[in-house]
């Protein structure tokens, strides 16, 4: 992945549950960094992806246990430099549908809202794909990687390119983006 000076490629998984694949190595390796939204379960695995290079941002999940916990944010909240992205990065966002999200959020996913201002908003826990732009804000979860838990028949990982399209002032982004499987 050839990527310019204003784009930035993430590497986006969650949902594990104890399980990994190392065929996903090759595609995470390019990235500019990875970003796992919860329920790793197992240490490990963590451990394998932060070994591939790319830096790794980690949401604990309601899974993960004492170990990850101590190590990892319930949320993360990273700034890209690069391109002048805002991201928010969590795991379970208070339901299963949209109105989680977007209608009845919960407190803790609306004041990291207000407070943040993210431009991106990526989270787990769904165990089902999902991207969608609203109130000038892209949401995207890559659904769960894991071939037992997935809810949409669809496991796997995602691709996530942002592209700045904008001056500072604007900050406007491109956000384009592909599922892998796991089969």
């Amino acid at each position: 992945m050839t990527n310019t000076g204003n784009e930035l490629v993430l590497g986006v998984l969650s949902d594990n549950h104890g399980e990994y694949y190392p065929e996903i190595e090759a595609h995470l390796i390019t990235c500019d960094a990875i970003i796992h939204c919860g329920d790793a379960v197992k240490v490990s695995i963590l451990n394998c992806l932060n070994g591939l290079g790319p830096p790794l941002y980690v949401a604990y999940g309601n899974n993960d246990g004492a170990t990850i916990r101590k190590t990892w944010k319930k949320l993360q909240i990273i700034n890209f430099d690069k391109i002048g992205l805002r991201m928010l990065a969590f795991h379970n966002p208070g339901g299963y549908s949209e109105d989680a999200i977007f209608e009845r959020p919960s407190t803790f996913l609306k004041d990291a809202i207000d407070e943040f201002n993210p431009h991106l908003v990526i989270f787990g826990h769904w165990h089902s794909r999902f991207a969608r732009f609203n109130n000038n804000r892209f949401y995207f979860n890559p659904g769960a990687i894991t071939i037992r838990y997935t809810r949409d028949d669809k496991p796997g990982f995602a691709i996530l390119r942002i592209k700045r399209i904008s001056s500072a002032k604007d900050e406007k982004f491109e956000f384009s983006y592909q599922f892998f499987d796991i089969l």
